[in-house]
């Protein structure tokens, strides 16, 4: 069986206008398919949305209370991947590669466990999940490093650095 890198966590409620083009972007990736992961927690669609994310592969769960933030919880909680990846339903990634380029910057990073689009949390001050993830906020300066490390600087992409955990979860 095939090691899961990346588990995505995509909250949505009747999102059937957006949400293929986000599964598209996810299943067009360089990777191997089953090392990756789609969670799609939906919150009562009535259109759509079920229907295209099971036709993309994605493991469908129910979000009773809808809320996001709800959703991503019930993601956690079943992720299997050594990362997690947050991406709404209406959100693509823009390069083939790009879940690869994650994996080998996060792969350098040992104790980073969670992105969310392009913020990469790992290192200092640690906030406790449920499963036993750590997720922290490392400094900008050690980041930095290590972006420069793997990324060639032609590269239009960017990380955005945050110092303290979001505390809605």
């Amino acid at each position: 069986m095939e090691e899961i890198y990346f588990s995505i966590i995509m909250p949505t409620y009747n999102s059937e206008s957006t949400i293929e083009m986000a599964l598209k972007s996810i299943r067009n990736q360089d990777l191997p398919k089953a090392s990756v992961e789609i969670l799609v927690i939906d919150g009562g669609s009535v259109d759509a949305t079920l229907e295209i994310a099971v036709r993309y592969h994605a493991i469908v769960l129910d979000n009773p209370k809808r809320f996001p933030e709800y959703a991503k919880r019930i993601g956690l909680a079943v992720a299997k991947g050594h990362w997690i990846v947050m991406q709404d339903s209406d959100e693509v990634l823009t390069d083939v590669s790009q879940l690869r380029k994650r994996k080998e910057f996060l792969s350098l990073t040992q104790s980073s466990h969670i992105l969310t689009n392009d913020f990469v949390l790992g290192y200092l001050k640690y906030w406790k999940i449920e499963k036993k993830v750590d997720i922290c906020a490392p400094t900008v300066q050690q980041q930095q490093r290590r972006w420069k490390q793997l990324w060639s600087p032609s590269i239009n992409e960017r990380i955005k650095i945050t110092c303290s955990a979001h505390s809605g979860m």
